[in-house]
């Protein structure tokens, strides 16, 4: 299990790339699935009000928490059916920042295989 403050930067992480080009209901739902199964679904108030810092992604300090958290992202910038640029870039911006630039294709395969249910 996550823990809250791993589940606070995640969601915020979430979010900051879901507002890059203005969040989407799709989006939304994903976040707030997130944080009902991390048992914190109170925390998705809070998000259009918050700020996010790629550095706080350190908290993340598994290289599982940081795939997961960079698959997530890209699964989340397909749910509204179209990837913009500055969602891409943002998303490979956070990957160079996690250090997983190496497998930025591979996990984007991966993302691209899940769907919204």
């Amino acid at each position: 299990m996550l823990s809250p403050d791993k589940i606070d930067v995640f969601a915020r992480g979430l979010y900051h790339v879901a507002a890059i080009d203005g969040v989407d209901p799709k989006e939304t739902e994903l976040i707030q699935s997130f944080l009902k199964e991390a048992g914190q679904p109170e925390l998705a108030k809070t998000l259009p009000r918050s700020s996010f810092h790629v550095s706080e992604l350190a908290a993340l300090e598994t290289t599982f928490l940081k795939r997961t958290f960079l698959k997530a992202c890209l699964v989340l910038i397909r749910g509204d059916g179209k990837i913009t640029q500055a969602e891409k870039m943002l998303v490979m911006q956070l990957a160079l920042n996690l250090g997983l630039e190496d497998e930025f294709d591979a996990l984007d395969q991966e993302a691209a295989k899940e769907s919204f249910k």
